[in-house]
């Protein structure tokens, strides 16, 4: 081999083994970088998931003070129905004590799923542990959260699939007409209009019997709800609506409070003005 050959084969390994190397420490800093990405969306995404379970403690808190006022009105019997209860059981934990019986109702299978792996305590279901300890301070510690906890799994005799938008929501089921409906957060994000949340409300009140109690908790002057990302619409609904809608429908209003919002967070999840809280006897 000729001395300008060897030459050429040296310059050729060096530029290979330069271009190695630069490969290497590029394919090394995206690594690094993607960590980096990693770990910032990691903590967006923590950060997010407490401003998100904090706003739920506030409604949740609220909720349950209505519930409390519920209770001191007297209302109880022999069935109560959650129409619209999302996949979570801890708006019922007060109400487990005042109804014999409880069945819960929602629109999409998933919910009803996690419902049902809640109340049928199986691996996986939600963990609401911090929700029903608080729950407990609320009603002054009168049981522990474990005890609240099972004495609503033993009041839930059934989870349903719920379409507010028919006239039998719980239709194929026909059920005998129930002492109370709870409904929180449900028919104004369902509907579009005036009309429609008159309709869904008389649908839902269906299953009511004559004299018995419609619990409501709405979000006021709401127009969207933020999921992720998804913006989904809602009605934005008002106190003065409200309470034409429901003696329309043949309620008597026995309390009506609102709870002006207090959510300060950059990026809420909703833009509603406060929370409306009604208790009403269903007079029709």
């Amino acid at each position: 081999m000729s001395k300008a050959t060897r030459k050429s084969n040296t310059r050729l390994r060096k530029k290979h083994f330069s271009n190695d190397k630069l490969n290497m420490l590029v394919d090394t800093l995206a690594a690094h970088a993607e960590e980096i990405n990693q770990q910032n969306l990691k903590r967006e995404v923590q950060q997010r998931k407490k401003e998100i379970w904090e706003e739920v403690a506030r409604n949740v808190s609220a909720v349950c003070t209505t519930l409390r006022t519920v209770k001191d009105c007297g209302v109880k019997g022999e069935t109560l129905i959650d129409m619209g209860a999302g996949p979570c059981t801890i708006q019922l934990l007060s109400a487990a004590n005042s109804f014999n019986e409880i069945i819960v109702a929602d629109y999409t299978e998933r919910n009803c799923r996690e419902l049902e792996k809640w109340w049928k305590n199986e691996p996986g279901a939600f963990d609401f542990t911090a929700f029903a300890k608080r729950v407990c301070e609320m009603e002054g510690n009168r049981q522990t959260w474990i005890e609240m906890e099972e004495n609503l799994r033993r009041t839930i005799k059934q989870v349903l699939r719920c379409d507010i938008t028919k006239c039998n929501p719980l239709a194929p089921i026909v059920l005998t007409p129930v002492d109370c409906l709870l409904t929180n957060f449900c028919t104004e994000n369902v509907c579009t209009d005036e009309k429609s949340f008159c309709e869904y409300l008389k649908n839902m009140t269906s299953v009511l019997k004559p004299g018995g109690h419609l619990i409501l908790t709405a979000l006021l002057e709401c127009t969207v709800n933020i999921m992720g990302k998804h913006r989904l619409p809602s009605f934005p609904l008002t106190e003065s609506f409200a309470r034409i809608a429901l003696i329309d429908t043949g309620f008597a209003i026995r309390y009506f409070k609102v709870l002006p919002s207090t959510d300060d967070s950059p990026e809420p999840l909703t833009d509603h003005t406060g929370i409306l809280f009604v208790l009403a006897r269903k007079e029709l």
